[in-house]
């Protein structure tokens, strides 16, 4: 796929109360809202299940003023734990279902530009099913430890930097990194390039890195430590900006923006 060169917002619909609330704000505003309907696709979340019901609410929505039907979206379930066996079938399977969706609604006659499937874990699926426009690949450009496994050519680039504050017993260092720092509610994030040395507990703001070996003779207190993000959406946004650092050096600072917004 080409680099984009350009980037759009669109608002995700899946019910037509909800496209005709969209449709009355955009009316009021004198704008125009790029829409795109959500298929459900295996996630169980959001999303209009393939049938009449997605043909009724595109054909709503190509009809509603200051709204303007730009395709259909969805999302397919990730791996599931460490099995990844079955894992490119169903997502096939999924990703069929999204186009199926974009078929039958062509067929009644309301045009579907766009077919933008997600996430990362299914970028190269996606590029296998006839159809598909666009692949949302939210973890793609930085990676994290949770898809490293599924996808080994793809190396993780975001780190957290923590600091030994303490190394007490010869088995044990303590960082200054906890759950504040590196959220791993879904995982626990991954110690780099401590052979002998693995991050094992977490609370609030503290991270226990337990040692072995010839690790027992490292990470005393003010050495700096790397942490790969277990899942890199729960702790990007704990940071104000990301450190951009190439061979070595650094290079600038990337603001997160949507740090801190929660409307």
């Amino acid at each position: 796929m080409p680099w984009p060169t350009r980037q759009s917002v669109g608002i995700a619909v899946d019910n037509p109360d909800n496209a005709q609330q969209l449709s009355s704000g955009a009316t009021e505003a004198g704008v125009e809202l790029r829409v795109l309907i959500e298929i459900e696709a295996g996630m169980g979340r959001c999303g209009i299940s393939l049938g009449a019901g997605a043909i009724e609410l595109a054909q709503k929505v190509n009809g509603l003023p200051g709204l303007k039907l730009e395709g259909i979206m969805g999302s397919v379930p990730g791996p599931r734990g460490d099995d990844y066996s079955d894992h490119q079938d169903r997502t096939l399977d999924n990703l069929q279902v999204i186009v199926e969706a974009k078929l039958s609604i062509e067929r009644s006659g309301v045009a579907v530009p766009v077919v933008s499937v997600g996430g990362t874990h299914c970028y190269s699926q996606a590029l296998q099913v006839p159809g598909v426009t666009e692949v949302r690949a939210g973890r793609y450009p930085l990676m994290d430890y949770r898809l490293k496994a599924f996808l080994p050519e793809l190396n993780p680039a975001a780190k957290i930097l923590a600091s030994v504050i303490s190394h007490p017993v010869d088995a044990m260092a303590v960082l200054d990194a906890g759950h504040k720092a590196t959220a791993p509610d879904q995982g626990r994030p991954v110690l780099e390039g401590i052979e002998g040395g693995s991050a094992t507990r977490f609370s609030a703001e503290h991270g226990i890195v337990d040692l072995e070996g010839d690790a027992q003779k490292l990470l005393n207190a003010g050495d700096k430590a790397w942490l790969v993000p277990y899942e890199l959406g729960a702790s990007v946004n704990q940071y104000d900006y990301f450190r951009a650092s190439k061979n070595g050096k650094l290079e600038g600072f990337w603001p997160i923006s949507a740090r801190g917004r929660l409307a």
